[in-house]
Formats: C-alpha cells, structure tokens, sequence
C-alpha cells in the first residue's frame, strides 16, 4: 500500500526478478517505488448476508474484512467470484476474511460457493466460532508471483470450523495452515479435493497446552502432493483418516522438523454434528464441477472480468404446446419437458 500511508509490504522478487527468494534477499517495497494498491477493503456490521444471483457476481478486487471490531457475525457470502486483490504482493489482503479477537470472536460465519484466485494473502479464519466454508473453488495459480502458486492460501487461528466439499488446485501449501493462538482451534474437513500442492497440504501448531490445533482430513482425495501431508509441531494435532492419494502424492508428513513415512494419524475430535459423505474415488470428478460461483454452470473468472454479472444465464422460451403436447421449455444448456 502506497500514498497516504506508511506500511509497506513485502513482495516475491528480489530487485525485480525471481533469481533470489531467501529471506535475506527479499526487498522491502519503499512507498517512492510507487507500487499499487489493487484492493478495495470493506467492511460490514452484524447480520448482514451477500448472495450473488443467477450464476453469481463478480466481485475484482473486493477484500472483505468480518471484523469483531465493529461488531460483526452472522454473516453470509454465497454464488460469489472474488479474484485480484493485490496478486503481486505476499501478504497484501484477504478476499473474504475474518478478525476477531482473543476476547471477542466473530461467531457464525458461512462462505458457500465461492471462485477465488489471484488473492495475496488467501482467506484467512481469524478467532471464529461456528464458521463453515463450503463448495469454494480455490485456483492458487499466480503468474504474478515468482512460485507461480500464491503461499498463503488458508490460516486459520483460534477457530471452530468446517470445510466441506472444496477444491484446492495450484497450492503451494497451507490448506490450511491452523494454529492455536490462546483459545486453540478445531478445524474439520472433509469431501476435499487438493489437485496439486507443492510444500504441505494441513498444518497444525498450538502455542501452548491450552492453545492445541486440531485438524481432522478425512474422506478427502490429494493428487499431486509433491511435500508433505502434514507440517506440524507441539500442541499441534493432524489426523487423516479415510483419505485416498493419487498422480505420487507423497505420503509423508513432519513433526518438528522430522519427516516421517505414512499418514498422520494423531490425536483427534469428534465433529458434533452428522455430516454426509461423498464417494472419494468420485471427488476429483464431482467437486470440481459443483464448486465455485454458479456451481456446475459457472467458471473462474478471467483476469480481466469487471464487476457484475457473472456469466449470464442461459436464454430461456417456452412455446404454446398443441392440444395433448407437452410444453417444452429451451435453453441454451438442455431441454426440459414439463
């Protein structure tokens, strides 16, 4: 962010290229480079719902903050696209967010259907209780980052959530990455489907004995993990649990710097609610299709999409059958007899 202000933000290149990504040859933009914001932050009160229509709305460069600060919870966000917010920075904003705070968490929270891509800093779950995310199409591919994948996709600290039937494609890691801050965190999912990950897909790390993170993988399919299944440390716990891997997933996880063979199977919870499970074998097929804005009608939008519609429903006409006919309605997608 540059300007008005004075924060800076780190970015991917070293001196404008990609030939160095170590910590001591990261820059640190200076507001004279002129770097640009392509964020509009936003946000909103309690009791306050977004529903896109038809087959969704396209929300470029939206970073929406659910913020305990002005009260906020209960809050839902469905049939939504939401992409461009400052893909050239690491750490630069969220698209969908929430802050609470040790004290005063946002409580009910519910993200369904949402396309996502080109996010600097992923969807972050902070200090949130009674939250779900459900059918979210998550693309991590980013021709603006040196990795060509974004790193942050998912953190999560101090929350009680679900994940359900969500695709993660084009991730460098961290979905999600969950800790345990003061309260500590519960975090469930299950019906994933992760098509390509590059560093870790869960992890798991509590600050303390009473501050633990559980992450609970099950009924899941990984394909092309090329890391670890797991990343995590004291008080941090990663259980996997009917989970199927394909296209050399590498079934490997790592505790404290270790890296150990199999799947991660450590102490665990049990969700307090029933919950339907999908056939895995079926998950890289189906979730894919039903995820995302317009579900299995919609897209990820282009880059350069506006704001607006997101693609338009099909036309539709419906002609005076003959006496003894049935009418049949048209569209551009199939036909209907009713």
């Amino acid at each position: 962010m540059t300007g008005k202000t004075n924060t800076f933000y780190r970015i991917t290149f070293k001196a404008n290229s990609c030939s160095d990504l170590t910590e001591a040859g990261v820059q640190i933009v200076q507001e004279r480079e002129n770097l640009q914001q392509w964020d509009n932050w936003i946000t909103s009160k309690a009791n306050k719902s977004l529903v896109g229509m038809d087959r969704g709305a396209n929300l470029r460069g939206a970073a929406i903050a659910v913020r305990s600060n002005e009260g906020s919870g209960n809050h839902i966000y469905r049939n939504l696209a939401i992409y461009d917010v400052n893909p050239h920075l690491i750490e630069g904003g969220d698209g969908l967010e929430t802050v609470g705070t040790a004290s005063k968490h946002i409580n009910k929270f519910w993200a369904d259907h949402i396309s996502y891509k080109w996010i600097s800093d992923g969807m972050d779950m902070e200090f949130v209780d009674n939250a779900t995310i459900s059918y979210l199409d998550f693309d991590g591919a980013n021709e603006y980052n040196c990795w060509g994948t974004d790193p942050y996709m998912a953190l999560v600290e101090d929350a009680h959530l679900t994940y359900a039937n969500n695709y993660w494609h084009n991730t460098y890691g961290r979905v999600p990455k969950v800790t345990g801050e003061n309260n500590g965190s519960q975090v469930h999912l299950y019906n994933q489907y992760v098509d390509y990950n590059r560093f870790f897909v869960a992890g798991a790390n509590g600050h303390s004995a009473s501050a633990k993170a559980y992450v609970r993988y099950e009924n899941s399919n990984i394909d092309n993990g090329q890391g670890y299944l797991a990343e995590w440390g004291d008080n941090g716990y990663v259980y996997f649990s009917g989970v199927s891997f394909g296209n050399a997933t590498k079934q490997q996880h790592r505790y404290n710097g270790d890296v150990k063979s199999g799947i991660p199977q450590a102490e665990t919870f049990n969700p307090s609610y029933s919950f339907e499970k999908r056939t895995v074998a079926n998950l890289p097929k189906e979730i894919p299709s039903l995820s995302g804005v317009g579900g299995r009608y919609g897209k990820m939008p282009e880059y350069d999409q506006r704001f607006g519609q997101s693609n338009k429903t099909a036309s539709v006409s419906l002609s005076s059958p003959a006496a003894g006919v049935n009418a049949a309605i048209s569209n551009s997608d199939d036909a209907i007899e009713v």
